[in-house]
């Protein structure tokens, strides 16, 4: 997102690679470039991303098939549950559902209309 942020302010108004428009997406209060780091913090997306800089053609081709998602998600290494973006298919970083499937906490809604 500040790789974001950061192209589209110094090279205007185009569709740049990881450009994400979360209106509507995120918790509410996640629209600062603080927050936006804040939620990136805990997700696996950085293991996937390349270590070195790469043209935009070699950056689509190393991250082609990976699923990203916004959610909750649980890492199973310490069992702790977060609201971030991550990628799907990753072991040990289990997508656990989105935002209007899990409550604050990232647990199960309970169904209160019994």
């Amino acid at each position: 997102m500040l790789l974001s942020t950061f192209l589209r302010r110094r090279l205007g108004p185009r569709k740049w690679f990881l450009d994400m428009d979360v209106k509507g997406l995120a918790p509410d209060g996640f629209n600062s470039i603080g927050m936006m780091a804040a939620l990136l913090r805990p997700s696996n997306a950085m293991q996937y991303m390349p270590s070195q800089v790469l043209s935009q053609a070699e950056t689509y081709e190393q991250l082609r098939g990976l699923r990203f998602r916004m959610g909750w998600f649980r890492r199973e290494s310490d069992q702790t549950r977060r609201f971030t973006i991550g990628v799907l298919g990753d072991q040990n970083f289990t997508f656990l559902g989105g935002k209007n499937d899990l409550d604050a906490e990232g647990l199960e809604k309970k169904n209160e209309s019994v």
